[in-house]
């Protein structure tokens, strides 16, 4: 995922995911576990453009609908 550690932080609680003592993530956290791992810190291009897309973004992108695109995927709805 590319985002801050804050982001990352919530979608992992949102998943349902926990720390290996069970505890909910935190920015702090998830600062810890990537600088324990080694992974370069996140930061927001200069120019404000994204090198990841939404799936709507990426629809648009390929000129398709959000619905072809869902369903090339694979997914229902």
């Amino acid at each position: 995922m590319i985002a801050n550690d804050g982001v990352i932080a919530g979608v992992l609680n949102r998943n349902g995911l926990t720390t290996g003592n069970g505890n909910r993530w935190t920015r702090e956290w998830v600062t810890a576990l990537r600088s324990y791992r080694k992974i370069p810190v996140f930061r927001p291009q200069i120019d404000g453009v994204e090198p990841w897309l939404n799936l709507g973004g990426a629809a648009k992108l390929l000129g398709i609908t959000l619905k072809t695109l869902r369903l090339a995927r694979g997914w229902r709805y």
